[in-house]
């Protein structure tokens, strides 16, 4: 993930957190989707 590095520096963080909340919730349906399947017999 990269970032604007000056505008970072200067408070805005706005797409930083974004993007890492948005890879969080993809994580989390990854292992969602991998128990659910692991689940089914």
């Amino acid at each position: 993930m990269n970032f604007e590095l000056t505008s970072f520096l200067l408070g805005d963080i706005r797409s930083a957190v974004q993007s890492c909340s948005t890879m969080e919730q993809q994580e989390h349906l990854e292992e969602i989707a991998t128990f659910v399947g692991a689940t089914k017999v």
